[in-house]
């Protein structure tokens, strides 16, 4: 799930459930480190398309010792643990979404809002105005569509407008993909 600020946040280390039936005073610091990079591995290429698993937070409430263990394999225990609750989840695959603002002539405001619709985007405003250097009527179209939708979008934008349209991008967050 994407935060409400649209920020892609990353593991950074686990969180460590202190409880009085588990205190974890055996677990030396070489342990949670093996542990946190068996988490941070298994996020790392998720199980969807191998994609970062991003906006996840790792609580550890109980580990169980039997006598001397490596840290890797610590490290491949949480790694197991971290994929098989992944498995569980309800994980979904986030794609960038772009801020699209085009500017062009009025009379082929339609045809430039045709495509954009076939690219998935979301209209957000159709403003219309005249620009004072050509003295012309244009409109400014704002969109909000993902960013695999906007390839080759500058050269079909050129084409479908005769040369007379541009285009601005920025980045405005993520989102899971659809199924289209």
């Amino acid at each position: 799930i994407v935060a409400d600020d649209k920020k892609i946040i990353s593991f950074s280390q686990i969180r460590i459930i202190r409880t009085e039936e588990q205190n974890f005073e055996h677990l030396r610091q070489d342990h949670i480190e093996s542990i946190n990079l068996g988490v941070r591995l298994a996020l790392s290429t998720g199980l969807i398309k191998g994609a970062e698993v991003v906006n996840t937070e790792v609580k550890l409430h109980d580990v169980q010792f039997s006598g001397s263990i490596t840290p890797a394999l610590y490290s491949a225990a949480a790694s197991d643990c971290v994929r098989a609750c992944l498995r569980l989840a309800d994980c979904a695959l986030l794609q960038p979404m772009m801020h699209v603002e085009v500017v062009c002539v009025a009379d082929r405001t339609q045809v430039v809002l045709d495509d954009l619709a076939r690219r998935h985007s979301q209209i957000i405003d159709v403003q219309q105005g005249i620009r004072d250097d050509l003295q012309e009527s244009m409109n400014t179209v704002v969109t909000r569509t993902p960013l695999a939708e906007l390839i080759g979008y500058s050269s079909t934008l050129r084409t479908i407008t005769s040369g007379q349209a541009d285009f601005t991008l920025a980045i405005d967050g993520y989102e899971p993909v659809r199924s289209h």
